[in-house]
């Protein structure tokens, strides 16, 4: 009888722990199929800084004044789907880089340019070469050091 008695506390002990409330603390965000994925583009994390605002490419060429040293450069699309061929950096050492885009940003596919310049070098300016159109793209520039792997 008395352990008829003693299992019958321990059951009802344990069943009033089993069904206590979960603590609600969770460290995860949850992931719903119906959003779209956010993708973080290469130097998303870095600090932009705007060093050209929202330019229109129906002059199919632009200078852009810069005077200072950076080691990435993004080309985004502010309005319409401007096509960028190329961008010339210009250093203040005299020396020059043409770096061939071949590019519609602004799209699913392309939404921004990015240019590595390999090191800290003090620009003197860039020109954008675009196809002539109604879009307008916007330059950003970071001195911060970018994570690509070299040799």
């Amino acid at each position: 009888m008395k352990f008829a008695l003693l299992s019958a506390v321990l059951v009802a002990g344990a069943a009033r722990q089993v069904t206590a409330a979960p603590v609600d603390i969770e460290s995860t965000e949850r992931v719903s199929y119906s959003d779209k994925a956010k993708r973080t583009a290469p130097g998303a994390e870095l600090a932009w800084k705007e060093i050209a605002s929202p330019t229109p490419a129906s002059h199919g060429r632009e200078y852009i004044a810069v005077d200072a040293r950076y080691t990435m450069l993004r080309l985004d699309a502010t309005a319409g789907h401007p096509t960028v061929r190329s961008v010339r950096i210009r250093y203040k050492d005299g020396t020059e880089r043409v770096v061939r885009i071949g590019q519609m940003l602004g799209t699913r596919k392309a939404s921004s340019a990015y240019i590595e310049l390999r090191g800290a070098k003090e620009i003197d300016h860039l020109v954008v070469i675009t196809e002539p159109s109604r879009a307008e793209y916007a330059v950003y520039a970071t001195a911060e050091p970018t994570a690509v792997a070299g040799r």
